[in-house]
């Protein structure tokens, strides 16, 4: 129905023929429904069922290369280098970022944006995987 409707009301109860008026918004709620989770890249942000979430830098990175990949596994050693290119490396070329802090953005994420919304596994010791039902 269109908005501005009027919906029409009839009684038939005997010696009282009345007719009211009311605006549809009272009698029925026209609801869209929202999109559980949408990914505003360029403006780095999630809007999960309907809430607007900001993301932090270090967030944007992972879920971006995680979600480009999704269903994939994504290497530890690809996360390091992509996530915190800044740190210097290790003789190993590895950039110097714990488990613990890579295991902490995750936390961060699966509780900042509900743990059903990026489904994220970990793969012990090799690395991330996203979870998705469709892209």
């Amino acid at each position: 129905m269109a908005k501005g409707m009027t919906v029409l009301h009839f009684s038939y109860i005997f010696a009282d023929q009345t007719l009211e008026f009311e605006p549809l918004s009272i009698t029925q709620r026209i609801t869209i429904p929202a999109e559980p989770l949408k990914i505003h890249w360029e403006k780095r942000e999630c809007v999960v069922d309907g809430k607007r979430i900001a993301m932090s830098e270090k967030e944007f990175l992972l879920i971006q290369l995680l979600y480009d990949r999704a269903n994939r596994l994504v290497p530890i050693e690809e996360i390091k280098h992509n996530v915190w290119p800044e740190r210097t490396t290790g003789a190993d070329g590895m950039p110097d970022v714990s488990m613990d802090e890579l295991n902490a953005l995750v936390y961060r994420i699966r509780k900042k944006y509900g743990k059903d919304t990026f489904v994220i596994s970990a793969v012990r010791g090799s690395g991330y995987v996203l979870e998705m039902d469709s892209k």
